[in-house]
C-alpha cells in the first residue's frame, strides 16, 4: 500500500462530504455568477465566455454537467453495491437498494442526454406536445418505481432513507416546477442569477441526499472516511460485469437511434448515445484505481490508464473540440480512444491474458467506421469498443478482492494473536 501514497492527492484525505460540497459550491457560484455575463446567453459567444460556460449548471455538456451526472452515477454503483452486500433473505432490503440503483442510474441518463428537456419532441408524436403533459411517459416509470423503492424502504427497521429519498425526490420534483416558472414568468434581469442559482441548488441538494443514503448504510459508515473511498470496491465492479454487458448490448442501439432522432435539437443540448461511453470508461477507471491501490508494480501503468479513461470520458460528455467550434456533436479524440485504451490496457502483464487479447482484436477493426463522414455511426461503435476496455480492465478484480480480503483477515486476527501472546 506504501507505493500507492503517491497516487492519493492531500484533497482526496478530506471527507467525503466536504470535497463533494466544495465542487458543488463551486459551480453553484459560477452557475450564478455565469448569469450576469455579458452575452452569455447568446448564440455567437466568443473568447473567454465561451470557456466560462462550462462551468454552468444551467447548461448541458460542460463540467458542472459532466460533474452532476458523475454523482447520480455513483449513487447507482454504490446503492448496487449495497444491494450485492444485503442479506438475501431480508429481500426488501435488497430490493430497495436496487431500486435506488435503477433511479440514479436513469436520472444520470437525463441528466447527459437531455431527455426530459427534449419530451416535446421525443412524445409528440403522441399527442403531447405540452410542456407538463410531454413528461407523462417519463414521470410514470420514474413514479412506479420510486413508490416500490420507497416501499421496500419502509419496511427496513432504520428509515431514515425512505425520508432522504422521499426528499431527494420532491426536490426533483420542485426543480419542474422552477423550470416551468422559468418560461412562464417575466424575470427581471437581477433575479436570473438568484433563479438560476436557486433551481440548479436545489438539484445538486437532491443528488447529495441520493448519495448520503447510498453512503451512510450500514456497511459503508465506517468505511468511507474520505473521497478516495467513495470508488466502489473490487467485488462489486467484478460482479457489474454481467450486468454491465446487458445493459450495454440491449441499450446501445435504441440510444443511438433516439440520439439521432433528437440531434434536431442540439442547442446545449446532451446526446443519449453519450452515457453508454461515459459509463463504461468511468467505470474502467474506477477498476485501474481500486486495483493500482492493491498492486505496488504495476501503480504507475494503472494510473496511465486510469488518466485516459478519465480524459476519454469527459471527452464523450464535452466534446472538448466544442470549444473552438461549438457546432460539433463528437470529437474527433473519440476516434483514438480505442487504441490508446487497448494499448495502456495491455501494457499491464496482468491484463495481458488471452481472452483480453481476442476480446480487443475483435473490436479494433471497428476503428475504421468512426473515421466515415457520419455522426451516427461512431454513436453504436463506441459503446461496444468501451465496454471491451471494461471488460479488458476488470478481468483481474476478482483476484484483486480476494487479495484485500484476504489483508482483512489478517489485519483483523493479529492484533488478537497479539494479544494472547
Amino acid at each position: 500500500m506504501k507505493s500507492f501514497i503517491w497516487l492519493r492527492p492531500d484533497w482526496l484525505s478530506r471527507s467525503w462530504w466536504s470535497a463533494v460540497w466544495s465542487v458543488n459550491g463551486f459551480f453553484l457560484l459560477a452557475t450564478v455568477v455565469f448569469a450576469y455575463v455579458p452575452r452569455s446567453s447568446s448564440s455567437q459567444r466568443q473568447g473567454i465566455v465561451q470557456y466560462l460556460a462550462q462551468f454552468t449548471l444551467a447548461e448541458e455538456r460542460n463540467l458542472a454537467t459532466y460533474w452532476e451526472g458523475w454523482c447520480l452515477l455513483l449513487v447507482s454503483l454504490l446503492a448496487f453495491e449495497r444491494f450485492l452486500e444485503s442479506n438475501k433473505t431480508v429481500s426488501h432490503e435488497r430490493q430497495s437498494w436496487l431500486g435506488l440503483s435503477v433511479l440514479a442510474a436513469g436520472l444520470s441518463i437525463d441528466e447527459f442526454g437531455s431527455i426530459h428537456e427534449r419530451a416535446r419532441l421525443l412524445f409528440s408524436w403522441w399527442g403531447l406536445s405540452g410542456r407538463m403533459s410531454a413528461l407523462i411517459p417519463l414521470a410514470l416509470p420514474v413514479f412506479l418505481i420510486l413508490t416500490f423503492t420507497l416501499q421496500r424502504m419502509w419496511s427496513v427497521v432504520d428509515r431514515s432513507r425512505f425520508w432522504l429519498t422521499l426528499s431527494a425526490f420532491i426536490l426533483f420534483g420542485s426543480v419542474a416546477l422552477q423550470e416551468y416558472l422559468e418560461h412562464a414568468v417575466a424575470w427581471p434581469w437581477w433575479a436570473l442569477g438568484i433563479r438560476v442559482g436557486i433551481e440548479e441548488g436545489t438539484e445538486l441538494i437532491g443528488v447529495f441526499l441520493l448519495l448520503y443514503v447510498a453512503v451512510s448504510a450500514g456497511g459503508h459508515a465506517g468505511k468511507l472516511r474520505s473521497a478516495a473511498d467513495l470508488v466502489p470496491r473490487p467485488e462489486t465492479l467484478a460482479g457489474l460485469r454481467p450486468v454491465v454487458v446487458f445493459i450495454t448490448l440491449s441499450s446501445f442501439v435504441p440510444l443511438g437511434v433516439v440520439s439521432a432522432f433528437v440531434m434536431t435539437d442540439v442547442n446545449h443540448r446532451g446526446t443519449p448515445a453519450a452515457w453508454l461511453p461515459f459509463m463504461l470508461l468511468n467505470l474502467s477507471w474506477m477498476a485501474a484505481w481500486v486495483y493500482a491501490r492493491n498492486e505496488g508494480l504495476y501503480a504507475k501503468r494503472l494510473l496511465l490508464v486510469c488518466l485516459l479513461a478519465l480524459f476519454f470520458s469527459l471527452d464523450q460528455i464535452l466534446v472538448f473540440e466544442r470549444i473552438t467550434d461549438k457546432n460539433l456533436v463528437r470529437s474527433g479524440l473519440g476516434n483514438l480512444m480505442f487504441p490508446c485504451m487497448a494499448v495502456a490496457s495491455l501494457a499491464i502483464p496482468t491484463l495481458r491474458t488471452l481472452p483480453n487479447f481476442i476480446v480487443l482484436g475483435m473490436l479494433l477493426p471497428l476503428n475504421v467506421l468512426l473515421f466515415f463522414p457520419s455522426e451516427f455511426l461512431p454513436w453504436f461503435v463506441l459503446p461496444l469498443q468501451s465496454l471491451g476496455i471494461f471488460w479488458a480492465v476488470t478481468s483481474a478484480l476478482p483476484e484483486v478482492g480476494a487479495d484485500a480480503r484476504r489483508v482483512n483477515r489478517c489485519s483483523v486476527t493479529a492484533p488478537s494473536l497479539r494479544a494472547s501472546t
